[in-house]
């Protein structure tokens, strides 16, 4: 199968469709022998942006129809990575060249949610790095050009908040996965994933109640929803951060938010993100510089106990007081 894909990918004259797209803040020269598939990431994209390209992507699309398989199965050597989707669907990353090729179904070319919501995501998780894109295990918000980052451990209930905090007036830009980037500033980018909420979440978003879980591909069952369709809330592509903050949940009711040290936001940031494989110093370099900055931001430990409406107004409050402090 993978000689398969690189006589695919060797013949770039057969790739005519061609887009340049941005994602979450990559600039991606995108190639394939499919128009249908040209016109679909075309709709990915989000606004565009002048620059030098981030990575490229070459599809080519086969004549087969298959079930579409989005769950991956990794190999790795040095800078190339393959992952295969089911029998038919398979993506080569060459991180040292910054490109990616793929040969896909014509069912999974034509498969939206697969795009969106899984290839894209991996590769710019993949990819990323190259372009000075970093990928952050964390929640991005905005109100009023105030960019608010939460991280927390898996179950601190991050993406619960998220939508409690956009439910009172915040830009949800994204609730799991941020992608940053630092070029004369941070910028926290999203990637149009649905927010992805636990079964109990219910309790406190009754609109959920006639939705169905569905299984991700860690495994976990939880809702995947379309905050904007289900709760008609602002969601936004990008935000500038200004605070830093750590989840923790307490049985204790209430809300208390302390400051703490940069060098935990360092730390976690070290700690969340994918291994940068040797022959790629320079991106490990830029990637810790751009960690470092993160790091620089005002820190915060965010302790609350009880809804998330409580935490959210909470937060909005601590965030339109230091507006006002800045004014001062």
């Amino acid at each position: 199968m993978t000689a398969h894909l690189c006589t695919y990918i060797l013949r770039d004259a057969e790739l005519i469709h061609r887009r340049n797209l941005n994602i979450a803040g990559a600039r991606v020269e995108f190639m394939t022998n499919a128009p249908e598939l040209a016109e679909l990431l075309r709709t990915c994209s989000q606004a565009s942006e002048s620059g030098s390209r981030s990575f490229r992507m070459q599809v080519s699309v086969t004549d087969r129809l298959a079930e579409i398989d989005p769950r991956p199965h990794f190999r790795g050597l040095q800078h190339l990575l393959i992952a295969h989707f089911g029998e038919t669907d398979l993506f080569v990353y060459d991180v040292l060249r910054k490109n990616a090729g793929a040969v896909v179904s014509r069912s999974t070319a034509a498969d939206v949610n697969f795009w969106r919501h899984v290839a894209l995501p991996i590769s710019l998780g993949i990819l990323g790095a190259t372009a000075g894109i970093v990928p952050v295990h964390c929640a991005a918000l905005a109100i009023a050009e105030q960019g608010l980052l939460i991280a927390g451990r898996s179950g601190a209930g991050k993406s619960t908040l998220a939508l409690a905090l956009a439910q009172a007036g915040f830009t949800l830009v994204s609730d799991d996965w941020t992608y940053i980037k630092d070029e004369g500033g941070l910028l926290a980018n999203g990637l149009f994933a649905p927010i992805k909420l636990l079964p109990d979440a219910v309790r406190h978003f009754p609109e959920l109640a006639p939705l169905r879980v569905t299984r991700s591909m860690n495994g976990e069952l939880a809702f995947d929803v379309d905050a904007t369709r289900v709760f008609r809330v602002a969601v936004g592509a990008s935000c500038r951060p200004r605070n830093f903050m750590f989840l923790e949940r307490s049985v204790i009711p209430g809300a208390k938010i302390s400051p703490v040290p940069s060098d935990l936001a360092a730390r976690y940031l070290q700690g969340s993100v994918e291994r940068v494989p040797p022959e790629l110093a320079s991106a490990y370099g830029e990637r810790s510089r751009v960690l470092a900055e993160i790091a620089k931001l005002p820190c915060w430990i965010f302790r609350y106990g009880g809804p998330p409406g409580l935490a959210a107004g909470e937060l909005r409050r601590f965030v339109s007081q230091r507006m006002e402090a800045l004014i001062a």
